[in-house]
Parts: structure tokens; C-alpha cells; sequence
């Protein structure tokens, strides 16, 4: 039977959690968690927490999951030395792999739980994640039930949301508020653009329903899924209470939610009722939907105070810690710093055409191609050696045969270069030179170390880190000096949630409330990515890069390429370090 993993974003949510039945709960201190807005917790809180916890047999999750910087390590220990001494966590869900390191070095008998916001789509990573101390991870939201099943066999446990609000965005990928607003969802200040309105023929096309699963719970246990976890640490008590008592009736009793207890769901809180696209695979417009006034229809409000706050019949039993086992790195699959000097030709979303790439080959240090179009190019063996294909952002264990064809079909013309996006693609990628794309969020020189520990060529550091701030690594850095970032990638087509027609080379714009445009671009399986308003622009910063330890810049392009004029004047722009004459952004790096 799984556990009920229930929200606490405050101590009143707390004691609903536990009343309502809960066997596990999370909860945040006032810094370092994905709900920097909630109410939280300070530390007399955090301690009373601890205490009410081990009463009651109910296992105390911390959430440490956002991205962390070099300057907030020593703080993060003494905080994590604080919760050690007096609150005695069950475990710390945890985002950043340079700070899972960091805290499994400094306190070796924690256990980790891998947050869905580092982005686990498959069992790819599942050998690497438990030799960094992981003992669970908590799957991506976009997962199919075919996923998740995959996961729960890989011999980790599985921890899967059950209900609550739903990112458009795939899980620990979006850079949209950080971008636009400078809060970041990575840093847990989200100010969510998803609920904002836009233009065309449906005004909210990014707002998804919240996810119910209360009629997959038989299902769910089935695959031996460990934790079912309910997302709410912005909602009230009331909804905490409500959701958590319904699921642990649905748990017990091992069986599907009644017409009268969706209703009961439905009346705490919807966004026009819910979805289970993600978990089906039927994914679509369907999805969507915004809280209106008919959804406000709030069941009665539940005296917290004077609830009974029963006690689990048995201690929940600690799972063991797991050592630290650093990878170690192979020189023999690392191309030398020395050697990834100068500009990164990027061509998202589509291949340019040969002559193009032969026009700028001498010009380019590595020309990053997507690998779901490279075979559209037909024969690239003459210009192969500065190629790095760039797989797709996510792979779930179902889309890994399709990619292992790509990466196939590319190793047979020669290319033995390949950017990768997140961890569990390296086991896909072992004929090949490995360069770590911008969404590894690669924030801190921890993280930075231990990516070259697992042999990678090249770091592309996350928009959100200033190079300045980082110490120099022993791979070759690389930093985004000209694009439009992306902002999200989306498991649904954005186009034809606007109303628009979409096909094979589906794309569009996104028009926000300032009449801002940002491009959508069609990626690998009919995914999205949307993509800057404003392109950034550093090519004039190129000497302060450098002494920051940058030696590869990142030239990411989208529609560039559609004037050669224009593009072949846009390079040399670029090549000169002059300024833009264009409007740009800075970025994080000002």
C-alpha cells in the first residue's frame, strides 16, 4: 500500500494533514524551498513540527529543492545542522545535485528524495541518482502510467502527485517568470505567467486544470508506486484537510473516488473541473481550463483546532541512508578545454540547410543540431566532426528506442558529439563526447564539479547564473551570448490551444498583455518550446566572459536563419563583440 504524502505550508496545514490521516508530510522553512510564498515555517515552528511529527508516527519530509548558489552553501549547513540537532527530518527533497552532494558529504546518514523538479522523466538515472544517496524519486508530473511503472521496476522508490495545480511547463524547466519577471520558479518565487492571460481566440492558453488521479489510486498501487503526493502548500487548511481525508479513504479501501467524492474535490478546489491527460497520454485543449467564479464554491470551513490528531499504529520505519559513490571521471571521453575555444553555432527547433552550415564550419568552435531533424540533412559526414547533436529536452522510457535510432543514425554519419539535457539521457549517449545543455540548471561550481566527475566536455551554464559568481571549472564552460531563451518546453501544443492550426511544422507566437511576442517552436514528438520576447545579447561582453572563466559562446537560433542577410549580418555582429543595435536583454549576467 502507498503512503499519503500530504502538504504543510504552514503549521495550521500541518495539524490538518495530520488529522485528516496522513503518513508523511513536507514542509519548508523560511529560504531554500519551491514555496518561498507560502506562510512556511520559522524555526520554533520547524522544532514543534519535528515533536508533533514523532508523536504521531507521521514521517517529516524537508524541502530543499530549489537551485542554490556558491554564496549560500555554508548558510544552507548551518541550516541543515539546525534541523539535524532538533527537528530530525525523515528525509530532504532535494533539486540540485551539486548541494545533494554537498549535503551528503557534510551529513552522510540523510536521506535524499530527488524533487520532480529535477526533472525525472524515466529510470535512466536511477543507478546514478542512488550512488549520490537518493533513495526516492518523485516522478515528473507529464509521466504516463506506462512511465511511471518503469520507474517503480528500476528498484527506487516512485513517489507520484496525485492532485493538486499542474505546471504547463515539463517539471523544473521553466525559466518563463524568472525571465520576464525576475522571479524564479527555480528559486521557488514563481509569479506564474501560466495563469496570465493572452491573446487569441482562447485568452488562458497556458493554465492546465489541476491534476486528480482519485480514480487510478487501485492502478497506481498496483505498479508498487511508494508515496502518492498531494501538491498545496499555498492552499489553506481546509483544502489540505479535505484532500488528504478523502485520499487515505481511497488508499485503505484500495478503490476508485465516487461521483460524491469528486464532487467533494471539485467543491475545495478546481480550475473547471480536473485532468488526468498527463497519466492517460491523452494529452490536449482538454486539459486546460481557469478557476471561475462557479468553481469558488467552497465546501464548509473545518475547525482545525478542535480536530483529533490520531496516531499511526505503527513508527513509520526510516529507510536506510545511502552512501555517496562519486562517479569517476574517464579522461578518455572528455575533449580538453583547450581545444572548445570560441562561438557555438545552436540551431533550434530545425536544421539549417547543408550549405549554410558548410558557409559558417570554419567559423564555428561546435554546430549544436537537433537530432530529432538531422536526418533531413542526408549526408553530413564532411562537416560531422563539429557537430553535436542535441537530444531532446525530455525522453521518457518510451520515447528511449526512437532516440537510440536518431543517435544511431547519427554515429553512423560520423557525429560523435552530443549535447544532453539531463542525466538520465548519458546512458543513451555512450559513444558519444558529451556537452551538458542549459537544462541541467547548472547554478553553482558544486553542480559544475561533479558533471565534469561524470565526463562531461562541457558545461553550458543556466541562464540564471552570472559566470562572475562561479569559480572556474576543470571542463570548458559555455554561456549563451546571443538568443531568444526558452522559456518553456509544454507536453501540449500551445498552437493549437490558441485556437490555431497546427501540423508538422506547427508554430506560432504568443502574445502577452504588454503585446510582448514570444515564438513557438514545434521540438521532438510535437512538444513545445516557447521561446523570448527579446533576444539576450553578450557578444560584447565576450572579454568579461573570458575572465570568468568562459571559453565556448552560445549563438541560439530560431528564425534567424530564414534572411541569410540578415543572418550572415547578425555573425558578424557577433565575431566583432560590437554592440547590438537591436533590442536585447542582459539576462541574469547584468
Amino acid at each position: 500500500m502507498p503512503f499519503l504524502l500530504s502538504p504543510a505550508g504552514s503549521p495550521e496545514a500541518l495539524r490538518a494533514a495530520v488529522a485528516a490521516g496522513a503518513d508523511e508530510v513536507y514542509l519548508g522553512g523560511r529560504n531554500f524551498n519551491a514555496r518561498i510564498n507560502a506562510k512556511n515555517f520559522d524555526r520554533k515552528e520547524l522544532i514543534a513540527a519535528g515533536r508533533l511529527c514523532r508523536e504521531k508516527n507521521v514521517r517529516l519530509l524537508i524541502t530543499l529543492n530549489t537551485l542554490a548558489f556558491d554564496r549560500e552553501f555554508q548558510e544552507i549547513k548551518e541550516y541543515v545542522t539546525f534541523l539535524e540537532e532538533n527537528v530530525r527530518p525523515g528525509a530532504y527533497i532535494v533539486q540540485d545535485l551539486g548541494l545533494a552532494v554537498f549535503l551528503k558529504q557534510a551529513f552522510p546518514d540523510i536521506v535524499l528524495h530527488a524533487s520532480t523538479q529535477m526533472q525525472q522523466h524515466s529510470a535512466g538515472a536511477v543507478e546514478l541518482l542512488k550512488n549520490l544517496g537518493f533513495s526516492r524519486v518523485v516522478m515528473a508530473r507529464e509521466a504516463t502510467a506506462k512511465d511511471i511503472k518503469a520507474l517503480c521496476d528500476s528498484g527506487i522508490e516512485c513517489e507520484v502527485f496525485v492532485h493538486g495545480a499542474l505546471c504547463v511547463s515539463m517539471s523544473g524547466g521553466c525559466l518563463m517568470s524568472s525571465m520576464i519577471g525576475k522571479r524564479s520558479g527555480n528559486r521557488g518565487e514563481c509569479a506564474q505567467p501560466c495563469r496570465m492571460r493572452y491573446s487569441g481566440k482562447n485568452e488562458y492558453p497556458l493554465s492546465l486544470k489541476d491534476l486528480c488521479l482519485a480514480e487510478h489510486i487501485p492502478e497506481l498501487a498496483a505498479m508498487g508506486v511508494a508515496a502518492l503526493k498531494i501538491e498545496g502548500r499555498m492552499k489553506s487548511p481546509d483544502y489540505v484537510y479535505e484532500v488528504t481525508r478523502i485520499y487515505r479513504r481511497l488508499i485503505d479501501e484500495n478503490r476508485k473516488a465516487t461521483e460524491a467524492e469528486l464532487q467533494a474535490l471539485r467543491n475545495v478546489f478546481s480550475r473547471s473541473g480536473f485532468t488526468d491527460g498527463y497519466f492517460t497520454g491523452k494529452t490536449g485543449p482538454s486539459m486546460f481550463g481557469i478557476r471561475r467564479e462557479s468553481d469558488k464554491q467552497l465546501s464548509k470551513s473545518v475547525n482545525i483546532e478542535k480536530l483529533p490528531l490520531p496516531r499511526r499504529n505503527a513508527p513509520y520505519k526510516q529507510p536506510e541512508a545511502l552512501p555517496l559513490i562519486l562517479p569517476e571521471k574517464n579522461p578518455d571521453r572528455i575533449i580538453p578545454p583547450s581545444k572548445q575555444k570560441g562561438f557555438v553555432f545552436r540551431f533550434e527547433s530545425r536544421c539549417p540547410d547543408s550549405r549554410m552550415i558548410k558557409k559558417y564550419y570554419d567559423s564555428a568552435a561546435r554546430i549544436d543540431l537537433p537530432l530529432w531533424d538531422i536526418r533531413r540533412l542526408g549526408d553530413i559526414t564532411e562537416y560531422a566532426d563539429k557537430i553535436s547533436v542535441i537530444l531532446p529536452r525530455t525522453i521518457f522510457d518510451s520515447d528511449a528506442p526512437d532516440v537510440k535510432r536518431l543517435l544511431d543514425y547519427a554515429k553512423n554519419a560520423g557525429v560523435r558529439q552530443a549535447t544532453v539535457s539531463n542525466i538520465a539521457h548519458l546512458d543513451l549517449c555512450k559513444d558519444f563526447y558529451t556537452h551538458g545543455d542549459y537544462s541541467l540548471n547548472v547554478t553553482n561550481s558544486r553542480t559544475m564539479a561533479l558533471l565534469e566527475r561524470l565526463s562531461f566536455s562541457s558545461i553550458l551554464l543556466s541562464p540564471e547564473a552570472n559566470p562572475k559568481n562561479l569559480s572556474i571549472a576543470g571542463c570548458a564552460e559555455e554561456y549563451i551570448v546571443y538568443g531568444r531563451l526558452p522559456l518553456m518546453q509544454t507536453e501540449n501544443c500551445i498552437i493549437q490551444n490558441l485556437g490555431e492550426a497546427c501540423g508538422e511544422n506547427c508554430g506560432g507566437v504568443l502574445v502577452d498583455r504588454t503585446k510582448a511576442e514570444f515564438p513557438i517552436k514545434r521540438e521532438y514528438k510535437h512538444r513545445i518550446i516557447i521561446y523570448n520576447s527579446v533576444p539576450i545579447y553578450l557578444a560584447d561582453k565576450i572579454g568579461e566572459l573570458k575572465k570568468c572563466g568562459v571559453g565556448l559562446y552560445t549563438l541560439l537560433f530560431t528564425d534567424e536563419i530564414q534572411d541569410e542577410k540578415e543572418f550572415d549580418n547578425l555573425i558578424s555582429l557577433c565575431f566583432a563583440k560590437a554592440p547590438a543595435p537591436f533590442p536585447y536583454t542582459r539576462g541574469y549576467y547584468k
